[in-house]
């Protein structure tokens, strides 16, 4: 199997010397009265990436901006079609067929 490699860039900060990478809540949580408070006040939902605790940061605060390059390696998943899943078992020879 071929392994490739993605890398992604992050928005990250650095706040009391401590780095915290921007969370971005999604479309479904802004039902909550919390997050959408949050939001409206100009604060930011942040993790803490030396415990990767959640926390909320004050939009006033004095950050130091940054951006978090992070690679992974990933091998290819295997997407079956409709049907041919159950065709023939599934092994290492033929994993591409699927595809």
């Amino acid at each position: 199997m071929s392994i490739y490699t993605v890398t992604k860039s992050l928005t990250s900060f650095y706040h009391n010397n401590e780095l915290y990478i921007r969370c971005i809540p999604g479309k479904a949580l802004f039902n909550s009265t919390l997050v959408h408070e949050v939001v409206n006040r100009g604060d930011v939902f942040a993790m803490r990436v030396s415990d990767q605790k959640l926390t909320i940061i004050s939009g006033k605060s004095l950050v130091e901006h940054t951006k978090v390059d992070v690679t992974k390696e990933l091998t290819p998943t295997i997407k079956p079609v409709q049907g041919d899943l159950f065709s023939e078992p599934l092994t290492r020879e033929n994993a591409y067929k699927v595809l």
